[in-house]
């Protein structure tokens, strides 16, 4: 995706440019760094190319019952969505494609202790299993390299994936995140929608919440990895064109794909140095 300044007209035909949260442009970078470092620019731009209404349906299936805009601003959460819902959304990722409905009541028993009524699970498919993992790799990367990386720098080491999200005024601040048994949704604001200050990101004050109630949550369990299904290869790519790396590509990157979708051309000693 190029992350470059681009212009959107709107339906009412006003003209809106969207900018990154630090005011710079990066270039072409692959949408792994564009999640994980939460850049502005070529998410619009992918929105731009998937179509509005194909990620509103698919935000329904995900649980998401909010009213959605309908204009390329959707791309940077200009619909309010609710903590309860954005958590079970991203169960979906952790369980191969399938989200699981959140609920408050696991049983009721009584004064015998026989059980009288016991929850369920409602599960709703989502993704295919290799979408969700290839979601999940990219969201572990913003833990391990992107706006979150302040969860590793406060010693939690277990898998895991996630995504931050900040408002331009501070009014809010997210961190939502998983491991594979585990999925835990932090917001922070006050109710009145006063602005908190200035750098009151879901990087600085979500995620270290996050990563202070999972360390507790999981403590003394099994250390679990994310389950990889079939249909998936991975390849070893130069992360500035998206092709083959070689020895002549300074930087590389493990990507993964689905079976066929793997690039098949090598990067040129040209193409490897371009920025």
């Amino acid at each position: 995706l190029n992350d470059s300044p681009q212009q959107f007209a709107g339906k009412d035909g006003s003209i809106w440019q969207p900018s990154n949260y630090d005011r710079k442009f990066r270039g072409l970078v692959p949408l792994r760094r564009a999640l994980a470092s939460s850049i502005n620019v070529p998410t619009v731009k992918l929105l731009n190319q998937v179509g509005i209404l194909t990620v509103i349906s698919l935000a329904r299936k995900f649980g998401l019952s909010g009213k959605f805009r309908e204009d390329l601003t959707l791309a940077l959460g200009t619909s309010e969505v609710g903590l309860l819902e954005m958590t079970s959304a991203f169960t979906a990722f952790a369980n191969g494609g399938i989200r699981a409905e959140p609920y408050a009541i696991s049983l009721v028993k009584d004064s015998q202790g026989n059980i009288l009524e016991q929850h369920r699970p409602r599960l709703h498919p989502v993704l295919s299993p290799q979408v969700a993992y290839m979601m999940t790799s990219m969201l572990e990367d913003t833990i391990e390299s992107g706006t979150a990386r302040v969860v590793r720098r406060l010693k939690f080491t277990r898998p895991a994936a996630g995504k931050t999200g900040s408002t331009d005024d501070h009014t809010d601040a997210w961190f939502v995140g998983f491991t594979p048994s585990l999925a835990c949704g932090v917001w922070i604001g006050y109710d009145d929608r006063r602005t908190m200050g200035r750098k009151m990101t879901g990087a600085l004050i979500a995620a270290p919440v996050w990563t202070s109630f999972m360390s507790e949550a999981l403590e003394g369990s099994t250390q679990e990895e994310f389950a990889r299904p079939s249909g998936l290869t991975t390849a070893v790519i130069d992360p500035t064109t998206g092709l083959l790396a070689t020895k002549e590509c300074k930087r590389t990157s493990v990507e993964t794909y689905p079976e066929g979708g793997a690039p098949t051309r090598p990067c040129s000693h040209e193409a490897a140095h371009v920025t």
